[in-house]
């Protein structure tokens, strides 16, 4: 794979919990680095829903 998104529960100096998503793409080394997470498409929605969900039980 060329890049992978992820799903994310933080909550930062006892503040609320908040979503994070973000996108990783693979360098000409080989290794994982941040990028912007920009638009979607059908397939990846798709793909993060299952972890979103999960993500609200985290946020109870």
């Amino acid at each position: 794979d060329t890049q992978r998104l992820s799903v994310s529960v933080f909550s930062y100096n006892s503040g609320p919990k908040k979503l994070q998503i973000s996108r990783e793409i693979r360098d000409n080394e080989n290794n994982f680095k941040f990028a912007k997470l920009g638009r979607l498409n059908k397939e990846e929605l798709e793909s993060l829903i299952p972890f979103i969900q999960e993500a609200l039980k985290q946020m109870d």
